[in-house]
């Protein structure tokens, strides 16, 4: 028996309405944000509030934490995440969840070609006033 999905039990359609525009506006905000900061940053305007704060907080920051952010470094750069995806995409796919996996792969590889293309429209190098 088919079930229309108004009726459909479990599925409030103006609450899944209300999710997705709330879910827009933060996306819009989300966007409007990057990009102020983006222009921000290519003008220069932020350099001076970096350089503050690196040298106020970097005298302070444990030893420990530099281990742990050369870790999720690593963890985050493309020849981790790149190779991870895929192999979850592939186990998608052996499972029958194909739409799954060519999902999550497009998104994951789109997310690394975006992430290069914006480095690459930026060239703003990483900052080294802070000895490790």
């Amino acid at each position: 028996m088919h079930v229309a999905p108004e009726t459909a039990p479990g599925v409030d359609r103006p609450r899944s309405s209300a999710r997705a525009r709330g879910r827009r506006w933060l996306a819009l905000v989300c966007f409007v944000l990057f990009a102020g900061l983006a222009v921000a940053m290519q003008m220069g305007w932020t350099q001076a509030l970096d350089l503050r704060l690196m040298l106020a907080l970097g005298p302070h920051r444990p030893t420990w934490s530099t281990y742990i952010m050369r870790t999720a470094s690593v963890l985050g750069s493309g020849s981790v995440e790149i190779p991870l995806s895929l192999l979850i995409s592939l186990r998608l796919a052996m499972t029958r969840r194909r739409s799954e996996a060519i999902g999550y792969a497009s998104a994951a590889l789109s997310g690394w070609a975006l992430y290069g293309l914006l480095k690459y429209l930026f060239h703003r190098a990483r900052p080294h006033v802070i000895p490790v």
